[in-house]
């Protein structure tokens, strides 16, 4: 009745001669039955900023052993995605299996923290000065420069421009600020400042002199 490596029934003999020959045997009845699962235990927990930062399945990194020796074959079972509120903020748990010589398995969960808090770097156009309020150079969002340490492509939005320091028309500050945000809603301002600040004095011609 053997159905695998460790599950059978052994029938042991003995016999009793006596010393005129006479003999009786007698059967004990071993049982083989490993029903007993093996041990796993998963990969360490991991924290990354990026799905594309989450480690490749790899069921070398699983370790396992048997009650009854052997080595356990380690099957990945599935990755499966729950609670996510962005592409980089989910948290995926892996199942990995191990399965002995008799098909007894267990299971191991390996949870895998995808959360990205890093916000993008953002660069602002160069500070620049102009003589009037006229040649104040307009909102360029186009001229700001911004990446992501997931690779995406953030967001550029003009926030604000804050006059500051202003002794007349064309004399003040100018800070116009920028905002990046990543596709979790993280953010990073810049600012540039303009600065106008009128030097040239007027052109004047007198009437005719008489």
């Amino acid at each position: 009745s053997q159905t695998c490596l460790n599950q059978y029934i052994l029938n042991r003999t003995y016999r009793a001669i006596d010393e005129c020959g006479n003999s009786a045997t007698c059967v004990q009845v071993i049982t083989v039955f490993d029903n007993t699962a093996p041990i796993i235990s998963c990969p360490p927990n991991i924290t990354v900023q990026c799905a594309s930062q989450v480690v490749a399945v790899n069921v070398n990194d699983v370790t396992v052993s048997d009650n009854c020796g052997g080595i356990p074959v380690v099957t990945h079972v599935s990755d499966v995605t729950v609670n996510q509120t962005c592409i980089n903020r989910y948290t995926l748990n892996r199942t990995y299996r191990a399965t002995d010589a008799c098909g007894n398995s267990a299971t191991c969960v390996q949870v895998i923290t995808v959360f990205d808090n890093t916000p993008p770097s953002i660069t602002c156009p160069n500070n620049v000065t102009v003589q009037c309020a006229s040649l104040v150079p307009p909102v360029n969002i186009a001229g700001v420069t911004a990446s992501d340490n997931c690779n995406g492509v953030p967001n550029i939005t003009h926030v604000s421009d804050v006059t500051v320091n202003i002794t007349c028309t064309n004399r003040f500050t100018l800070i116009r600020t920028y905002r990046a945000t990543d596709e979790c809603g993280n953010s990073a301002t810049c600012a540039q400042t303009i600065t106008v600040f009128d030097n040239t004095i007027p052109n004047i011609t007198c009437p005719n002199n008489v």
